[in-house]
């Protein structure tokens, strides 16, 4: 199993480029609905991660 661990703090803070990228780059990898793959969210705002990616098997790490 391969698993990603994203510092996600900056989705907190007010919309930046890198906040886009990122939200762009793990949009795309999780439309693959790859079981193999886990990715955990570190962030403070957890409702704010779930929004972003509505649909997604998350792991959440506040």
């Amino acid at each position: 199993m391969s698993k990603i661990l994203v510092d996600a703090h900056s989705f907190s803070g007010n919309g930046q480029g890198v906040v886009s990228y990122i939200q762009g780059l793990y949009t795309e990898i999780l439309k693959s609905n790859d079981k193999n793959l886990e990715v955990t969210f570190a962030c403070k705002d957890v409702e704010k991660i779930k929004e972003i990616f509505p649909n997604a098997n998350l792991y959440l790490a506040a």
